[in-house]
């Protein structure tokens, strides 16, 4: 018998033998302080503890309180001022050993221990294997949801100290954007929004890393979200308000991060704010009820779909420069009348297929408008 496997049947036995006795498992304070690489008894010490936590919390016949038990035990052993050596190995081996096991699980002990590790790899942008694994492969959307809201801290920390990592968030956050965007998957506006919220890298600042870095990964972000924003306009244009949440975080992380970005480069996110600002509006028109002499009822129209409609106004203004007053004198427009004498003025400020707008005389391509999806139609939408 090696001396490892030796250490680990006394570990996990001494843990058993804790339990059994009503007490919750540790692991010593000299372990969770080691800053090199784990002794041998120190690694099956993490090992028999992590192995005797996932094997009562995915066991269905495991009762509350010691699900519960297990639950605190695995998140103290994962906060608090802790050793690098001792981080490293512990989020390696819950990466090996706990992640697997709780692939068909999507019960709420499981997804808080995922959500505390998370924010506890914050600090250490490098450890993102349990990160990405937790986002691409786990079947529970909560696990993939507190994934994501980790990369939300993880990417602001990764670039500002500038280090190798910035460049694995990005990538990562890439794929998962392509991912949404599958027509196969449907779309889950909760999750956008919290990617959108991760790439927006206007609030970075740079401890160790020059401007032009940081700008570089400013405009990687910045181009992710377009991508996004344009895979997922159909449900602008049928008027989801999920969605019209989630893309008002998009808009306002481009007009952020772009304010300071050359002309060319503000047309282009100018010509992606225009797509959705145009799309939005035609969504508001048909969910308000208004014909073309504006003498139909107004019915309220959903408050995410105007308010996405105020934040690209913002955008544009603060993109092409432009101090005018909102076109919105009302939130919701009281009537048809009011709703008309907005929705002209934004088909003034971004075009339309009637002719240009403000937007086309700066020389942003006119918007695009899509049709109605078939569902949105059958929905009566």
């Amino acid at each position: 018998m090696t001396k490892r496997l030796l250490c680990i049947l006394v570990a996990t036995g001494a843990l058993l033998a804790g339990t059994a006795l009503g007490q919750t498992p540790t692991i010593s304070d000299a372990t969770r302080a080691a800053s090199g690489p784990l002794t041998a008894e120190q690694a099956a010490e993490v090992e028999a503890f992590i192995t005797f936590c996932t094997e009562r919390m995915t066991n269905p016949a495991s009762d509350a309180g010691v699900i519960r038990s297990c639950r605190v035990a695995m998140v103290s052993a994962y906060g608090g001022t802790l050793g690098e050596g001792y981080m490293s190995h512990f989020a390696r081996t819950t990466e090996r050993v706990f992640v697997p096991a709780t692939l068909k699980r999507d019960q709420s002990p499981v997804v808080q221990v995922n959500g505390a590790i998370v924010v506890a790899q914050v600090a250490r942008p490098e450890q993102m294997g349990l990160l990405e694994q937790m986002l691409t492969t786990h079947p529970s959307a909560a696990v993939r949801y507190q994934a994501l809201k980790g990369f939300d801290r993880v990417a602001a920390t990764a670039v500002a100290r500038g280090s190798d990592a910035a460049g694995r968030v990005l990538d990562t956050l890439e794929a998962y954007a392509r991912r949404t965007a599958d027509p196969a998957r449907p779309s889950d506006p909760a999750m956008i929004r919290e990617l959108l919220r991760a790439l927006d890298l206007s609030e970075v600042e740079a401890d160790s890393l020059n401007p032009a870095a940081l700008n570089a990964a400013r405009a990687r972000a910045m181009g992710i979200i377009r991508d996004l924003l344009g895979a997922h306009l159909q449900a602008i244009r049928d008027g989801r308000p999920a969605m019209a949440d989630a893309f008002g975080f998009g808009v306002q992380a481009l007009a952020a991060m772009g304010r300071e970005l050359g002309e060319e480069q503000r047309k282009a996110l100018l010509g992606t704010i225009a797509n959705v600002a145009a799309n939005a509006g035609e969504a508001f028109k048909e969910l308000s009820l208004i014909d073309s002499g504006g003498t139909t009822r107004l019915e309220p129209a959903p408050g995410a779909v105007i308010m996405l409609l105020v934040y690209c106004e913002r955008a544009i203004g603060t993109l092409s420069g432009s101090s005018e007053g909102s076109v919105w004198r009302r939130l919701p427009p009281k009537d048809a009348q009011e709703a008309q004498q907005a929705l002209a003025a934004l088909n003034n400020l971004v075009g339309s297929t009637g002719g240009d707008g403000d937007l086309q005389r700066l020389g942003v391509p006119r918007p695009t408008l899509l049709p109605r999806s078939p569902e949105a139609i059958t929905r009566g939408r």
